[in-house]
């Protein structure tokens, strides 16, 4: 399983960090955050999603929140900048902005950085 964290810039890839054996379970597992898990924070310390989600609506599939300008590009946390964008075009704007490194995980909550990639 491959977890890609593009705010943070790292990669989690069990079977590049860990000597393990693949099964089918593990290649379909998907793991996504539970609510404020997820949450990103604006300038004041208070969470966007719920604002988000009133002024913006849903996401469809294929879309997602996004700053614009993107934060690495001088954006700003904050919510009169925040846009419901087409995922794919904007996380290939965001990853290019971003030094990725392989992180392995040890335990809950305990990582270490590997290495850099690219």
């Amino acid at each position: 399983m491959t977890i890609i964290d593009i705010l943070d810039g790292e990669i989690t890839c069990r079977s590049l960090t860990k000597n393990l054996k693949m099964d089918a379970n593990i290649e379909r597992t998907f793991i996504t955050p539970f609510g404020t898990d997820a949450d990103f924070y604006d300038l004041n310390n208070k969470p966007l999603f719920q604002r988000a989600l009133k002024k913006l609506g849903r996401v469809d599939v294929g879309e997602c929140y996004g700053f614009v300008p993107a934060l690495a590009l001088g954006g700003s946390p904050d919510i009169a900048k925040l846009k419901l964008l087409k995922a794919p075009e904007h996380f290939a704007i965001v990853v290019q902005t971003v030094d990725f490194m392989l992180v392995d995980v040890e335990s809950y909550g305990v990582s270490k950085m590997i290495r850099k990639i690219g």
